[in-house]
């Protein structure tokens, strides 16, 4: 990995894909350069297949769930302070905590 020192504007703060080959990650207010993981070889055993497609569910339901700006409030109230209404969604669905939807 490598670390860039000293305040350079430019990729102060990057995170994401830089090319083919290599992301940007942002850690601990330090901006890394890293090799992209490979994953075209990975064999996703049967249980590993059944979280990614719940983890993918939960995506689905936090952003359907958060784009009614009833619904959004309601999360709103109970996060923590540096939490994201999105990630408290992901998390309550992948405990088995799902939100009835609020009518207006």
């Amino acid at each position: 990995m490598a670390r860039y020192k000293g305040k350079n504007m430019v990729t102060q703060g990057l995170s994401g894909k830089a090319d083919d080959d290599h992301v940007y990650k942002t850690i601990g207010g330090e901006t890394f350069l890293c090799k992209k993981a490979d994953m075209s070889g990975v064999v996703w055993s049967e249980k590993q297949k059944r979280t990614r497609e719940r983890l993918r569910e939960a995506q689905r339901y936090a952003s359907d769930y958060i784009k009614v700006p009833a619904q959004r409030a309601a999360v709103e109230r109970v996060v923590r302070k540096h939490e994201r209404c999105y990630n408290r969604l992901i998390s309550e669905f992948m405990h088995g905590m799902v939100r009835k939807p609020i009518v207006d």
